[in-house]
């Protein structure tokens, strides 16, 4: 019988909070399993295939585990997000399923659990719409430009066409000169 091969693994990354969160894992389900999320993050935009290598490697060191590898901190305003310093916590906590209930009745973890995922599907959502305006933005600016270029030929090709009318104008102008002269020399 022929050794059973070890799955192959693939590094998948997201962004949960303000964490880069890798992991190590045979497909994308498995990914979304290990990151305890429900929603397709993938279908979203909001998860993908990584080429970081640092967080290839660190993924790879531990598979199926949720491996931390960017964390951004927000600044006074609000606004403006940097990685944070090497000092904050890299991994997330083990999660152990007593730890995690203790004090906690089943009702408040499944509306903990119901929150979490309303922030993610509405993350996933705006990160969506910025997507598709962007998108938008793009297709009206290069819209744009090749109206404006075309706008441009055409009025020199009407240039163009009105010089040639205004040549053949003058030329069966002189031609009517020269028969009314003739007519009168006939006379």
């Amino acid at each position: 019988m022929p050794a059973k091969r070890a799955p192959r693994l693939k590094v998948y990354g997201t962004q949960i909070g303000l964490t880069m969160w890798a992991v190590a894992a045979p497909n994308r389900k498995a990914a979304l399993k290990a990151w305890d999320v429900r929603k397709d993050l993938f279908a979203s935009g909001a998860a993908d295939e990584l080429n970081d290598p640092v967080a290839v490697e660190r993924a790879l060191n531990t598979p199926l585990t949720p491996v931390a590898y960017k964390t951004f901190t927000v600044s006074k305003a609000g606004q403006a997000m940097k990685p944070a310093r090497k000092a904050e916590r890299s991994e997330p906590k083990k999660r152990e399923p007593d730890a995690r209930a203790a004090g906690a009745t089943e009702l408040e973890m499944r509306r903990a659990r119901a929150a979490k995922d309303a922030r993610d599907d509405a993350a996933a959502e705006l990160k969506a719409a910025r997507g598709a305006l962007a998108d938008f933005k793009s297709a009206a600016r290069q819209k744009r430009r090749a109206l404006s270029a075309e706008r441009d030929d055409l009025e020199h090709r009407m240039r163009t066409e009105e010089a040639k009318l205004r040549s053949q104008q003058r030329a069966v102008e002189k031609r009517l000169e020269r028969a009314e002269d003739r007519m009168k020399g006939h006379k």
